[in-house]
């Protein structure tokens, strides 16, 4: 028996194709279609790599303007400190 008759049969056993023609032509269609799919998979990861990074940045962004509000809040109390000190000392002393 050649060789060729005992690979095709697992193969059309499996899928059912008898023609050798029609059994490549599946199999090269099936091949592309995964290759597409790879390629969209691969596509979602970078997109999905690029949110995470825009979210890390995002996170900093906001550490830093919660540090900044922070910081100009106790000018402010400071500035209000330093301009009500003066009028305590001076109803004080009156």
């Amino acid at each position: 028996m050649p060789w060729r008759a005992l690979t095709r049969r697992p193969a059309q056993a499996a899928t059912g194709i008898t023609q050798v023609e029609e059994l490549v032509a599946t199999f090269v269609s099936a091949e592309e279609q995964n290759f597409s799919m790879f390629n969209y998979v691969n596509e979602l990861n970078q997109e999905a790599e690029k949110l995470e990074e825009q979210a890390v940045e995002l996170q900093r962004e906001l550490q830093r303007s919660r540090s900044a509000t922070a910081d100009e809040d106790s000018m402010r109390q400071q500035l209000v400190m330093v301009r009500c000190t003066p009028l305590h000392t001076h109803f004080a002393s009156h």
